[in-house]
């Protein structure tokens, strides 16, 4: 599962991240770097009440593993009731022993298309500071062409004449 783990999405997951919290996290797309950024489940409780105001009603600090992972339960509890399926989310223990982290990965994925979908169902008008981040997701929602080519396909023979 570690093979799978995406450099370059996680760089824009942090960067998406980063942009709905408004702090400044590093997101170079190092796995170290993901692993220790999200790891005490303190951002993600941050990225849970940006999203839905008080979901989250303790973030702890400390640094016992049993803290962090109350935190990032506490974000899963709420991502879930947002509606992001059982199926796109992770195992704390995951997260924290950093044993899955593309798992970690495809469950930010999920959840930024939920907020995209819930972001733009409302009928509020957005300040244009919110506009603005509201642009940061569009790239995660697209994906990746990376190598996508049409190079070694034919389909059937060719038309002699």
């Amino acid at each position: 599962l570690q093979s799978k783990y995406d450099p370059e999405l996680a760089a824009e997951l942090t960067k998406w991240v980063s942009s709905i919290i408004g702090e400044d996290l590093p997101c170079t797309g190092d796995k170290k770097e993901f692993h220790t950024t999200f790891r005490n489940g303190v951002v993600l409780c941050k990225l849970a009440n940006a999203i839905k105001p008080q979901s989250v009603k303790k973030i702890n600090q400390g640094n016992s593993p049993f803290v962090f992972m109350g935190n990032i339960e506490g974000f899963l509890n709420t991502i879930k009731k947002m509606g992001v399926p059982d199926q796109e989310t992770f195992q704390t223990t995951e997260l924290v022993e950093g044993t899955n982290l593309y798992a970690v990965q495809c469950c930010l994925y999920s959840l930024g298309r939920k907020w995209h979908k819930i972001r733009h169902s409302r009928d509020s008008v957005h300040s244009e500071a919110k506009a603005k981040t509201s642009g940061d997701v569009i790239g995660l929602q697209m994906g990746s062409n990376k190598g996508a080519t049409q190079s070694g396909q034919s389909f059937g023979n060719t038309r002699h004449m």
